[in-house]
């Protein structure tokens, strides 16, 4: 009987000792797993940081370039508009229409520029993909207005040169350079 102690005694130890063992093994590999784990988490926010910053950088580059040049044809339709004004009484009425016209763009221009801080807020606050998406979208609905915008520039200058006998062929020469 004390032999049959000892080798259960044994027994039990020798599976304690292996238990042990596993225990060790088990927890070494899920604290190298969280590290592993908490590396790749690091690695994606410095990427996802990287891609925000980077399209941040490109959205404010391209906002700069595009007031720059909304700046420009503002004052080309202002330029216009000063043309439309000293043409006499026939002319009055397309100028009345065109300063309501160029007031009405300044003021959607006035617009897209004070949403740039609310979508840049935006951009930071989300993740890369949405990030992503959100600058395609606006960019698209910028393509967009602009798109109108030089098809309403085009159509005035076309009318303005048929006012002054001009021909019309070159009509959008003056606004493609």
């Amino acid at each position: 009987a004390a032999i049959q102690a000892e080798r259960t005694a044994a027994t039990e130890s020798a599976a304690q000792a292996r238990v042990l063992a596993l225990a060790e093994r088990v927890e070494a590999a899920v604290t190298a797993q969280a590290s592993r784990l908490a590396a790749f988490e690091a690695r994606l926010a410095e990427a996802g940081h990287a891609t925000s910053t980077a399209l941040s950088s490109t959205f404010a580059d391209q906002t700069g370039a595009l007031a720059t040049r909304l700046d420009d044809t503002a004052q080309a339709v202002h330029g216009a508009a000063e043309l439309l004004r000293g043409g006499g009484a026939e002319l009055a009425a397309v100028a009345e229409m065109f300063a309501e016209a160029v007031d009405g763009y300044r003021d959607s221009n006035e617009r897209w520029l004070s949403t740039l801080g609310e979508i840049e807020a935006a951009l930071h606050r989300t993740g890369p993909e949405q990030t992503g998406r959100m600058m395609g979208e606006y960019l698209d609905q910028t393509r967009e207005v602009f798109g109108d915008a030089l098809r309403f520039q085009r159509e005035l200058f076309r009318e303005l040169r048929a006012l002054r006998g001009e021909p019309a062929a070159g009509s959008g020469a003056a606004l493609e350079g």
